[in-house]
């Protein structure tokens, strides 16, 4: 440091040469939550990760200033150089960097030759280990993929004042989404640890409930269904407005849960619905997961009306925290099976660890359709039995091997991409693809943005600013507190991830992170749902990302930390409802997403969850559906057509026969037009977070009149149709020549 300082002319160490210093002796970035990466360039699965807590934990001892007194001491009159403060410190913190590797690598050697106790034998040998590491690392040059790219359309000049209207009064939907009466209460009240203890949980209790768009009674109008624990409601599209059946459906939501007054016949606390044909009659059949009862599935009578067959299915949830599910055919047997995740237990008081893989969320389960509405649970979900705080789930075949893989989305934790061996087991590759970094997730969304026909994926993240809550030498095996003075007042940060997929010299897949999307103050904040769809039909893929604070302020919106700014004493000020935020909406323009949120229209300040995309009018293009936490669900109607863009309506028929189920979840539909349109479609179980979508896809055109279409079934196998004329709907069923 000394030498490098003086061949610069200098008179004191600066903290620029203390960071090029700290790279040569020991390679590292740190990421946004301040764990500190070593060997930052290899692949993911090589690198080492010492988590910010641990080098807390190493720094609440002091060791790292008290190491660094003795060897000035040690080098006495040789340093004729002063650190200036800055420095100094940084160079406090490369010592606490060696340290905590120095000790976890010591104690691994320890582990692998059996050894109880750390030896200084043992610290010797890992400073060799680490010293040889470093100079491999060096010597290693890194394969240089790509630059990811987003793919626009050319541009279409005109130009719409504003994309949507609020319909949601004129359409005649009236709902609002509430916390069930139980849940309510017990946010309230205490938890019974034993019979002389109670603790308030606070728990993670606010992510709301689901909404759902399909054609369910089959008369080629989309309906929907919303979630509340207020009740559930199923909405039949008229052609006019949307009328509530919910009753004379049989659909009401009645808890079943034990201690709830069944007198009173109060709702449970629903969240993921899921809209399928599971028995392959040609139906739409429901199924909607909750907190604390049995998951709930109806059998469509083909007469507008449902019959219960929960008893039947049996796919389990009492005494837990249901979340996200998806429903795909996992083993290409022609049936749908169900994945369903698990939020940890705020019903024993579980809450989340420090660690970055938390792994106390309770085991998200697979079940396998038997037919006939008969589910069998898998061994350990045949390897995907994630025991993360599952928080959004999709599928999609990563490998295009003709076998759907699970991407399972974390919070306080790491995702897992699960490649599918063939039917028979699931292997978690989030490593060697190079998407397992640390995230709190809320949303998995897909499209193909590079067109290389490889699901693209956004995960909505955030990284917490919560510094008053404070930990004394922690570990991973530390409790995390949810304090709701310090919570009501916590911020975030946008922290959400653009996944876009490539390939290494070797044909392997890679996913690289994009920054290919707007960014600002304006921009996301605690995102939830946020999924891709061609708003102004141009042929290209937006981004509409739902924004929403947590429920905190239910015990305060007060701030006792602030301080008045002429006198400086502390004011106990009442805040606005920060749970409130503007929603964002990207549209894709010159090779990347742009914030145009005021022009969209889908910008109102509120508290979103869940959304869909359906043309619910049939004037060929996406309208957005949006079920908001605590708040009334709104409907807004696209107004694109008054680009004059053209569309296509595409559906997929299966056949079980053959192994391909008939509502063709997990079908690719690729689409040509011109010369270099493109677009990419994934029939899905869900997407996003908490949300599904019809299963008929709409692409946009932009100016051109015929398209082709490529089919790539569940199975992987592949089908060509067309041409076909824009602004048409077709149905392409497996095994036809012509739609």
């Amino acid at each position: 440091l000394q030498s490098q300082a003086q061949a610069g002319k200098a008179n004191v160490i600066k903290e620029a040469d203390v960071a090029i210093a700290m790279q040569q002796l020991l390679p590292h970035s740190v990421n946004e939550y301040e764990d500190v990466i070593f060997y930052q360039q290899y692949p993911q699965d090589k690198q080492v990760v010492i988590e910010s807590y641990d080098m807390d934990s190493f720094r609440d001892s002091g060791l790292h200033w008290l190491y660094f007194k003795e060897a000035l001491s040690d080098l006495g009159q040789q340093v004729k150089l002063e650190a200036d403060p800055f420095a100094a410190e940084l160079l406090s913190e490369a010592i606490a960097h060696y340290g905590v590797l120095l000790l976890r690598r010591a104690g691994e050697l320890g582990k692998l030759n059996n050894q109880s106790e750390l030896s200084s034998a043992l610290v010797t040998s890992a400073y060799e280990s680490i010293k040889k590491e470093v100079n491999n690392y060096h010597q290693y040059q890194p394969e240089i993929l790509p630059a990811p790219v987003i793919m626009s359309a050319g541009n279409q000049d005109n130009k719409v004042i504003r994309y949507f209207d609020n319909v949601t009064d004129k359409q005649k939907i009236d709902f609002e989404h509430r916390s069930s009466d139980w849940l309510s209460r017990q946010l309230r009240s205490y938890l019974n640890k034993d019979a002389n203890t109670g603790i308030s949980t606070i728990p993670p209790a606010f992510g709301g409930s689901g909404v759902a768009a399909e054609d369910i009674n089959g008369d080629g109008l989309v309906d929907i269904l919303l979630l509340s624990g207020a009740g559930n409601k199923l909405f039949y599209n008229s052609g006019s407005f949307f009328e509530d059946v919910t009753l004379q459906s049989g659909l009401q939501n009645i808890s079943q849960r034990p201690g709830v007054n069944a007198a009173k016949k109060l709702p449970g606390e629903p969240r993921q619905p899921l809209i399928a044909d599971w028995d392959n009659d040609g139906d739409q059949d429901i199924m909607i997961t909750y907190v604390d009862e049995p998951h709930r599935i109806y059998r469509n009578n083909g007469d507008g009306r449902f019959t219960d067959v929960t008893a039947i299915a049996a796919l389990g949830g009492a005494g837990m925290v249901g979340g996200p599910a998806t429903t795909v055919d996992v083993n290409n047997d022609g049936l749908l099976d169900i994945y369903i995740e698990y939020f940890g237990n705020y019903l024993k008081g579980d809450l989340p660890t420090l660690k970055r893989r938390n792994d106390n969320g309770g085991e998200n389960v697979l079940f396998i359709n038997k037919g006939n509405f008969v589910f069998e649970q898998a061994k350990d979900a045949l390897g995907a039995n994630n025991k993360g705080w599952g928080q959004a789930v999709t599928h999609a075949d990563l490998n295009m091997d003709g076998w759907q893989d699970l991407i399972v989305g974390n919070d306080f934790g790491v995702n897992s991409y699960y490649i599918n061996k063939q039917g028979k087991a699931f292997v978690d590759y989030a490593d060697k693809i190079g998407t397992s970094k640390p995230s709190y997730t809320m949303n998995i969304g897909l499209s193909d943005l590079n067109h290389d026909g490889i699901a693209d994926v956004y995960i909505s993240n955030i990284v917490t600013m919560n510094k008053d809550q404070k930990y004394v030498l922690p570990s991973e095996e530390t409790q995390a507190e949810f304090n709701p003075d310090k919570l009501a007042n916590m911020r975030v940060v946008e922290g959400n991830d653009l996944f876009i997929s490539s390939f290494d010299s070797k044909g392997a897949l890679k996913y690289q992170r994009s920054d290919k999307v707007g960014r600002g103050y304006s921009s996301t904040g605690w995102a939830w749902d946020a999924e891709f769809f061609d708003a102004d039909n141009d042929g290209d893929d937006d981004l509409y990302v739902l924004n929403g604070m947590n429920d905190y302020y239910v015990y305060s919106t007060s701030n006792p930390y602030y301080a008045d700014p002429i006198t400086g004493e502390s004011v106990n000020a009442e805040f606005p409802d920060a749970a409130k935020a503007s929603n964002v909406f990207f549209l894709n323009e010159a090779g990347g997403l742009v914030n145009t949120s005021v022009q969209s229209g889908l910008d109102f300040i509120g508290n979103s969850r869940s959304a869909s995309y359906l043309d619910f009018d049939n004037d060929g293009d996406l309208d957005v559906l949006v079920n908001n936490y605590h708040d009334k669900a709104k409907l807004f109607e696209n107004k694109a057509e008054t680009l004059n863009n053209n569309w296509l309506k595409l559906r997929v028929k299966g056949l079980p026969a053959e192994g391909v189920n008939l509502d063709g979840i997990g079908a690719q539909i690729i689409v040509g037009f011109g010369d270099k349109g493109y677009g990419w479609r994934q029939v899905s179980g869900s997407q996003g977070y908490m949300s599904v979508h019809p299963k008929e896809q709409l692409f946009g055109l932009g100016k051109d009149n015929s398209v082709r279409v490529m089919v790539i079934w569940p199975n992987g196998k592949r089908q060509q149709f067309g041409p076909l004329q824009a602004n048409h709907r077709y149905t392409l069923t497996y095994g036809a020549t012509k739609p």
